[in-house]
C-alpha cells in the first residue's frame, strides 16, 4: 500500500512539471526571448491591467497627442510608449519613451499626411501589461496656412531661472485658427512640451516658470544650464497646419559665467549708521575668489568674502560721526586675477541734519471731472523707521500750495506708501491748471533732523470744464456712395480719455446738418444715436448714411459729457464735406 502510494506522488510530481513546461512553452513562443518587443531583455508576464481610454489626436503636420487613463495598480510603474506607420507592412514599432505614471503625450518630429499606430502599456520591475492601441493621421500641408517667418528666439534673462522670448511674423491676410509652438531639448529628441496660442493677435511667447506655457507630462519643461533648447512654431487652420519654422537657444553654463555688480549704494536711512547695499547679474560661483567692501579706499573692510561664509548683499557701517560724509568700495577678485570695483556717489551722509527726500514709484490718474480729478500715488523712504504720518503731503499750482486730505497706507509687502483716489480739484473753476503732488519727509523720530525738500509727481492737468473732443486730421469728413443716393459721412475724433485712466463721461453727443445747394441757411441738426459712434483703439469715429443730393453740404459737430457733474463740454464743429 506504501508503494502505490508513493508511485502516485511521483507520478502526480511529473505531471506537474509537464503542465508546467508546457506553460513556460506558451510564454515563451507568445513573448518571444524578451528582446523583440516591450521591455528589451526582460522575459515578460503579462499580469498588470493595460491603460484604457487610449485617444490618438492629430494636433499638427508632424505632432499627434495621445491621452490615456491609468488603472489602479500599487507601487510604482511606467508607461511605455512605441509607434509605427499604419500603413507601412514592413514598418515595426519603435519605442518612443518610457514616463512615469504620465497620462498623455505628444509624438513629434512626424511626417504630413500620414497615418501612425501607437501602443502604450503598463511596466514595472516585473510584469508589462497587454497594449492599448489607437491611430491618427497628421495633417496635410495642402490648403495650410503661410508659414510664419522671422522667428527668432531671444535669452532675455540669462541667469536662473531663465527666460526666453520668441517672436515671430505672420502673413495677417493669411487665414490662422491658431499658432502651435513646440519646445524640445534638442533638435532630435521625440520628447516635446506643446503650447497653443489660439489668439493669432499674439505673435510672441515669453518662456519662463511663471508663465509655464510648456508643460510636459503634469510639469513645467524649463531650462538646464549648457543646454540647447529647439522650438518650432506653425500656423494652423483646423485639419492643416503650415510648414515648422524652427529655432535654437542655447542657455549658457552658470558656472563658467563671470558675474559682475551691478548696484553699489550707501545710504543714512537708519539713525545713527550707514547701510551699504550691493546686486550681483548671476550667482557668485567658482570664477569668483574674494569679495571685499570697505570705507574709503583702503579702510577696514565691513564685509569680506573669499570662498567660505556667507555671501552677503547688505552690511552697516555703524562707526560713524555726526555731519560726515563716507566714501565706500566694493572689489570683486576673479579666479584668473582680473577683477572690477564700484565705489558709491559719495553723498551719504551719516546722522545727517535733515531728512532724506521720499522717492516716488508711481502715480496714476484715477478720472478727470471738472472740480474732481482724483489720483492715486504711491512713494517710499530709505529711512525704516518711516510712518504713515511721517510724510506732509500737498497739491502745487503754480508757486501756492495747499493740503491734501485723505488717508497714507504702508504696504509692508512692497515697503512703499500709496494714497489712493485722492481728489484735487482746482482751485479756479474758471480756469484749467497743471497740477502736481508736492512730499516731504518729516523726523520720524525727532531727532532734531529738519524737514527733507520736497519731491514732486509729474505734471496733470486739472480741467475746470469737461475736456471736449478733438478731430483727428488724417480722417476728414468725406461722403463716399453706398448705393444709389446714399452716401457714408465718416469723422474721425479722439479724446483724452482714450490715452489717460478713465475719464468720468458718459459718451459723446454727436448731431449733423446739411445745407442743400445753392442755399445760404443751414438745416437744423439731427441727433445721431450711439450706436453710429464706435472706438477702435484709441480713435472714435462718427458715421451717418443719408441722401445727399449733388452740391449740398454736410457738418458734424461733437461734444462729451461728464457723469461725475452732468456738464457738457463746449460743441466741437468739424469740417464741410460737399456731396458731388
Amino acid at each position: 500500500m506504501k508503494r502505490v502510494e508513493h508511485m502516485k506522488t511521483k507520478y502526480m510530481k511529473m505531471y506537474l512539471q509537464g503542465i508546467l513546461s508546457m506553460v513556460l512553452a506558451i510564454t515563451a513562443t507568445a513573448c518571444g526571448n524578451g528582446t523583440s518587443e516591450g521591455i528589451p531583455g526582460r522575459t515578460l508576464i503579462r499580469n498588470l491591467e493595460a491603460p484604457f481610454n487610449l485617444s490618438a489626436q492629430a494636433i499638427s503636420t508632424n505632432a499627434i497627442e495621445l491621452t490615456w487613463s491609468n488603472p489602479s495598480i500599487s507601487g510604482s510603474y511606467q508607461i511605455g510608449i512605441e509607434k509605427k506607420q499604419a500603413n507601412n507592412s514592413s514598418a515595426t514599432f519603435q519605442p518612443l519613451a518610457m514616463l512615469n505614471q504620465s497620462q498623455n503625450y505628444t509624438a513629434v518630429g512626424l511626417v504630413p499626411n500620414t497615418a501612425y499606430e501607437f501602443r502604450v502599456f503598463v511596466s514595472n520591475n516585473s510584469s508589462q501589461s497587454e497594449y492599448a492601441v489607437a491611430t491618427a493621421v497628421t495633417f496635410n500641408v495642402i490648403g495650410a496656412p503661410d508659414p510664419v517667418t522671422n522667428l527668432s528666439a531671444t535669452l532675455t534673462q540669462n541667469t536662473p531661472p531663465y527666460e526666453v522670448t520668441l517672436s515671430w511674423n505672420h502673413n495677417l491676410s493669411s487665414s490662422v485658427d491658431y499658432y502651435l509652438v513646440t519646445k524640445r531639448e534638442n533638435s532630435s529628441n521625440n520628447t516635446a512640451a506643446v503650447q497653443y496660442i489660439s489668439n493669432t493677435s499674439f505673435t510672441s511667447l515669453i518662456d519662463n516658470t511663471s508663465n509655464s506655457y510648456f508643460m510636459y507630462s503634469g510639469s513645467y519643461l524649463g531650462f538646464q544650464s549648457n543646454t540647447a533648447y529647439y522650438y518650432e512654431v506653425q500656423a494652423c487652420i483646423v485639419g492643416a497646419c503650415s510648414a515648422a519654422q524652427n529655432i535654437t537657444q542655447a542657455i549658457p553654463g552658470v558656472g563658467t559665467q563671470k558675474p559682475h555688480i551691478t548696484s553699489f549704494t550707501a545710504s543714512d536711512n537708519q539713525s545713527d549708521k550707514v547701510v551699504v547695499d550691493w546686486a550681483f547679474d548671476i550667482p557668485i560661483n567658482n570664477t569668483v575668489s574674494s569679495i571685499t567692501v570697505t570705507r574709503g579706499s583702503g579702510g577696514q573692510p565691513l564685509f569680506f568674502w573669499n570662498g567660505s561664509g556667507n555671501i552677503l548683499t547688505q552690511v552697516t557701517d555703524n562707526n560713524t560721526v555726526n555731519g560726515t560724509i563716507y566714501t565706500y568700495k566694493i572689489k570683486m577678485v576673479y579666479t584668473d586675477n582680473s577683477f572690477e570695483e564700484l565705489i558709491d556717489d559719495g553723498q551719504s551722509v551719516a546722522n545727517s541734519t535733515q531728512m532724506a527726500p521720499p522717492t516716488f514709484e508711481s502715480f496714476n490718474i484715477d478720472h478727470y471731472a471738472p472740480n474732481a480729478t482724483q489720483v492715486d500715488f504711491r512713494w517710499s523712504h530709505a529711512d525704516i523707521n518711516m510712518g504713515t504720518n511721517d510724510f506732509i503731503i500737498k497739491k502745487k499750482i503754480g508757486n501756492t500750495y495747499s493740503n491734501i486730505f485723505g488717508t497714507v497706507v504702508y504696504n509692508s509687502g512692497t515697503q512703499d506708501f500709496r494714497m489712493d483716489n485722492v481728489s484735487v480739484g482746482c482751485a479756479d473753476s474758471s480756469v484749467s491748471h497743471n497740477v502736481k503732488i508736492s512730499i516731504v519727509a518729516k523726523d520720524p523720530l525727532a531727532s532734531g533732523k529738519s524737514d527733507s525738500t520736497e519731491v514732486l509727481s509729474t505734471i496733470f492737468t486739472c480741467y475746470s470744464t469737461v475736456p471736449a473732443p478733438t478731430l483727428n486730421a488724417f480722417m476728414i469728413a468725406t461722403p463716399s456712395q453706398t448705393q444709389q443716393g446714399q452716401y457714408d459721412f465718416p469723422l474721425g475724433f479722439s479724446h483724452i480719455s482714450a490715452v489717460k485712466p478713465v475719464l468720468t463721461f458718459n459718451g459723446f453727443e454727436a448731431q449733423y446738418r446739411k445745407k442743400g445747394n445753392g442755399s445760404s441757411t443751414w438745416g437744423s441738426y439731427v441727433t445721431v444715436g450711439n450706436n453710429f459712434i464706435t472706438q477702435s483703439g484709441s480713435s472714435y469715429t462718427v458715421k451717418v448714411t443719408d441722401t445727399c443730393p449733388s452740391g449740398t453740404q454736410f457738418q458734424y459737430r461733437i461734444r462729451s459729457k461728464s457723469t461725475a457733474s452732468g456738464e457738457e463740454s463746449a460743441w466741437i464743429t468739424g469740417p464741410t464735406a460737399t456731396c458731388n
